[in-house]
């Protein structure tokens, strides 16, 4: 039975292997179909869930050797007042193949909704750009 279990693992990291780009876009595609699930859910969720004004500062270009954006989300509230927040780094999960920072918006409000700014960094995927890349642009 094991046998069997690692025949079938070779053959699919074999297939999936064979093309330089073909495991890259798979594993995006399995990425985006569950993140459209959960985003959805999430955006549900927070609509519920959050009861300040939150300002979004969206798609700001960061400059730099490399074209980072970067979102800022805040309570209002907040900012108007003048209050410090402590502030939470987000860089989205995605294997450096897939997703983005829009995919995290709405649970980043449930953070915001607590007091909390949020920066929420984005970066360029696979196959456009490879490791270390996504590195130099979060740095």
């Amino acid at each position: 039975m094991l046998r069997a279990h690692l025949g079938c693992s070779l053959a699919i990291i074999l297939a999936v292997s064979a093309c330089a780009h073909t495991g890259t876009r798979t594993i995006a595609r399995l990425f985006e179909h569950q993140t459209a699930k959960t985003t959805a859910a999430l955006h549900e969720y927070a609509q519920n869930h959050v009861q300040q004004t939150l300002q979004l500062d969206a798609d700001i270009n960061v400059g730099g050797a490399y074209p980072s954006r970067i979102d800022i989300l805040y309570p209002q509230a907040a900012a108007q007042a003048g209050r410090k927040l402590p502030v939470l780094v987000w860089v989205q999960g995605g294997a450096w193949v897939a997703g983005s920072k829009n995919d995290a918006r709405p649970y980043l409000a449930l953070y915001a909704n607590q007091d909390i700014a949020v920066v929420n960094v984005d970066y360029t995927l696979a196959p456009q750009a490879y490791h270390p890349q996504q590195l130099h642009e979060l740095n």
